[in-house]
This record gives structure tokens, sequence and C-alpha cells, in this order.
């Protein structure tokens, strides 16, 4: 897993006021509960490597809510595959094939290879107790809840996906630093876009169909680009202070 997607929840988290107010307290207050987990963050001098060689054992390698990702290229598979990683089948499924055989064919893979995850486990606790009674009824393999933590990203984002959040996250700092009022207007929105560079790329179809856009629609769509990822950073934030990442709205 891409221990970015962890740094970026780090990051958040640091957003939060309310969660910076609770570290002040000495983790009292509304989110006490979650200093728990996480700590104190915002101690003087702490690096994310620091307090992530203390709390890696917060998350999941795969996340509780993980069931299917689709893989939409080379480098989303090397995001989620590790080499020998038991817990996971990766399959390449010809769509054009009837959707009967293609989930008939996936049961029975995942049926055998739940059933040997299965029978390998029986072969350890018949190791360790050679008396223990031992079933593979069900085949799928018993779950492990200290392999499922506290905490899991959902979804688990693609590497794009982490392009973006750096960008959600880089607009709010740019709108909240040092206490700045927020844009008032289309025309402020715009000036922050223009300071962080934010485009707004047509797809090729629209460049087919479509005239390209006049300056003054191009300022607004800049403009509302820039508002809606703020508006995703403040929901991302919100989650984050209930132990969600990065689920938001988009």
């Amino acid at each position: 897993m891409d221990l970015r997607a962890y740094k970026c929840w780090f990051e958040f988290l640091k957003r939060s006021e309310r969660y910076k107010e609770c570290c002040a307290q000495g983790g009292t207050g509304e989110l006490a509960s979650l200093y728990e987990d996480f700590g104190n963050i915002h101690a003087a001098g702490l690096l994310w490597e620091d307090w992530w060689a203390s709390h890696e054992q917060l998350f999941s390698g795969i996340e509780p809510l993980f069931v299917l990702n689709e893989i939409q290229s080379v480098e989303d598979f090397n995001f989620l595959w590790e080499e020998d990683q038991e817990d996971l089948l990766a399959l390449v499924i010809n769509l054009y094939a009837p959707k009967e055989t293609i989930l008939n064919a996936v049961e029975e893979a995942v049926a055998r290879l739940q059933l040997e995850l299965r029978r390998k486990e029986n072969e350890i606790i018949k190791k360790d107790n050679p008396k223990a009674k031992v079933t593979e009824r069900f085949g799928r393999p018993k779950l492990d809840p200290s392999f499922y933590h506290r905490y899991g990203l959902t979804p688990v984002p693609s590497s794009a996906d982490l392009k973006v959040l750096d960008r959600v996250l880089e607009v709010y700092d740019c709108c909240t630093k040092d206490g700045q009022q927020l844009p008032k207007n289309r025309d402020d929105w715009f000036e922050k876009a223009l300071d962080l560079g934010i485009m707004v790329e047509a797809s090729s179809k629209s460049k087919m169909q479509y005239a390209p856009p006049s300056l003054a629609e191009e300022r607004l769509q800049r403009a509302e680009k820039i508002k809606r990822y703020f508006r995703q950073a403040k929901e991302i934030i919100e989650n984050v202070e209930k132990g969600i990442f990065p689920m938001h709205n988009g």
C-alpha cells in the first residue's frame, strides 16, 4: 500500500481546528477518543515519519471496507499489489463474455483460493495443537481481528486520487493561511485559482463538439473549480475528525 495515502490523512487531520484544540488540551474534549489513537500530531518538531513509526499499527494493509477495486492502469495495480500477497486475487475479465459465465468463473476462482487459504490456516492450527478441531466447511478463511485494524481508507484512493487530494490540501492552505478571510465573490476565487495555477481542462470529446470557452466562461469555470476543491477539503477534514478518510461528496 502506498504510504502517501496515510500521510495525506495525517496532513488533513492537522488542518482540523477541533483536533488542534484537543491536542492543546492534552487530549480532552469532543475528539478525545480520536486522540487516544492518533495522539498529539501537533507536538513540537513531530515529523510524519516519526508519527507513522509509532502509529502504523492503527491501520490495515487491506482496508476493512475494501472488497473490490477496479484497476485502470499498471500504476493502479502496483499501488495495491504486493508480492506474495495471499489475501488478494487479481483477475483479468473478458467483458464480452456473458455476465453469468463471468460470475460463475469468478465464484469458482474465489471459492478455490479461499479453500486453499483455509487449509493453510488449518495446518498451522494443527501444528500448534494436534488435538484442535478444524473445518473446511465454509471455505472462507477465518477473520483475523489483528489484521483488520481500527482504521481503513474509504475508499482506497488511486494514485490519481492522491494527486487531487494533494491539490485540494494546497487550496485549503492557500485560502486559510495567516487567518485571512475567505474569498467573498467569484472574482476573488478566480484570483486564488490564478495564484495556484488551477486550470480547467476540457475532455477530448468536448474539444471536438464545442468552441473554446470565452475568457469570462473560463474565469467562471476556474473559480468554480477552486471553490469545489475548498469545499472538498472541508468535508474531508470533517470526516478525518470521525476517523474516516478520504470519503467526501465531490
